[in-house]
């Protein structure tokens, strides 16, 4: 019996895998979802469910989601993954962490059957499959009327996908490379994985891509009868981007929108979150009350994405762009809020990310980059990041000083100038929050 959230913490960090093999089962992973999921009476599938994957913009447009829906006044399940600063990010009900108590309670409850599934055909169950399944199964308990899931990583065979009733939304936001070791070296062999999530007769809805990734998600869509809708650069238009936010045009519905978000891809990820919000008022019948949503969309936070933080004097302006394409987006937006400037940039990231791309990527606004490191706050604090001294090396057109250890890092930089970039990991977004809440 786990009676205090530090044990409940103890015992999720104590199922994440040691090797990659375990921790990307493929198949077996999923078929050992599907397995735990049904001892646990299929909770997934006891309320409407909409499923996001993608290689950028997934989290922010499952919030976006969640947050719209609750000012409609429907109770809102919200999945995330990773967390940024609390492992409940991952259980939220109308975008609040679920409490403590009740975590501990629900864990308790799924515990029985997730040793009984580990010691089964199908192997031990991982840290992130029980999260999943306390997620769908708190998600149950708490009587929500629809639920936002947020995919760990491709769609195929994620953990998260488990959900088998016809009326999902699945939602597929912008793809590109990342995770190419576990999906595939060419964006169509990813895009086949993020388009795993499309059911029989589900809605399918996505945005503009390239084409030989729509080409998949058509063929897919057509295979599995879905009804496919593609939200097309057309249909919005960015007007104005700033420290306080993005505005834009949705031309579809010949609205003015203000986001507090920060960035075109911010525009695009709204965009597609209100195109979720009208098809789930046709399919299930009921109105959009347009102030809310309009509302909704202006006051929305979200920590880790372009986030400008005052810390005394300083100003930090946080993103936890982790690919290439990610950066890009980020890199732009920062362009249009502080034209013709270059910055100090403190990054660091994940081992196995494509760096270089980042870096070079970087170099044309900075004019100096400072490279640390970061360690994974679990039971063995893992260093997971790049060495500083490999990231290091793909800098070549600006001044570079390596400084290991997020804290020190962060306390040297702010001493050289007023604003300062962080980016590189979501992983490293979360280190620095903490540092800068004991400030």
């Amino acid at each position: 019996m786990i009676t205090t959230f530090e044990q409940a913490l103890s015992y999720l960090f104590s199922h994440i895998p040691k090797n990659e093999i375990r921790k990307f089962p493929g198949q077996l992973g999923l078929e050992r979802m599907n397995v735990l999921m049904e001892k646990l009476g299929s909770p997934q599938e006891k309320y409407r469910v909409i499923h996001i994957a993608g290689t950028s913009g997934k989290g922010s447009t499952a919030t976006l989601t969640s947050h719209a829906l609750a000012s409609q006044g429907f109770c809102v399940g919200l999945q995330l993954s990773p967390h940024l600063l609390d492992i409940r990010e991952r259980v939220q009900i109308n975008n609040s962490f679920i409490s403590k108590e009740k975590f501990i309670k629900y864990l308790n409850e799924i515990v029985p059957s997730v040793e009984e599934v580990s010691k089964g055909d199908f192997g031990e169950v991982t840290y992130f499959e029980i999260l999943v399944a306390l997620a769908y199964y708190s998600f149950w308990k708490e009587s929500v009327d629809y639920a936002v899931i947020e995919t760990g990583m491709g769609g195929l065979y994620d953990g998260s996908n488990v959900v088998k009733r016809q009326d999902k939304i699945s939602v597929i936001t912008k793809i590109g490379f990342d995770h190419m070791a576990v999906l595939g070296n060419t964006l169509p062999e990813i895009a086949t994985q993020k388009a795993g999530i499309i059911k029989q007769g589900n809605t399918l809805i996505t945005t503009q891509q390239e084409e030989v990734v729509q080409a998949v998600l058509s063929k897919q869509s057509e295979e599995k009868k879905a009804f496919l809708t593609v939200l097309q650069r057309s249909e919005y238009e960015v007007t104005a981007i700033s420290e306080n936010g993005t505005e834009y045009i949705d031309k579809k519905r010949n609205k003015k929108r203000q986001l507090s978000l920060i960035g075109k891809h911010q525009a695009e990820n709204a965009q597609l979150a209100s195109e979720i919000i009208y098809q789930l008022s046709k399919q299930d019948r009921w109105e959009v009350d347009e102030q809310k949503l309009a509302q909704t969309l202006k006051s929305i936070t979200l920590p880790g994405r372009i986030d400008i933080v005052h810390l005394g004097t300083n100003t930090l302006v946080i993103d936890g762009a982790h690919n290439t394409q990610k950066m890009n987006a980020f890199l732009e937006a920062l362009a249009h809020m502080y034209p013709d400037q270059k910055h100090i940039f403190l990054v660091a990231f994940k081992h196995g990310k494509d760096i270089q791309s980042m870096i070079e990527k970087i170099e044309v606004l900075a004019k100096e980059i400072i490279v640390t490191d970061f360690w994974v706050d679990t039971q063995d604090m893992l260093n997971i990041s790049e060495p500083v001294e490999i990231v290091a090396s793909y800098v070549t057109k600006v001044p570079v000083t390596t400084i290991p250890g997020t804290k020190e890092a962060l306390e040297q930089v702010i001493k050289k100038d007023t604003k300062i970039i962080v980016t590189g990991s979501l992983y490293f977004a979360s280190e620095i929050y903490k540092i800068i809440s004991k400030k």
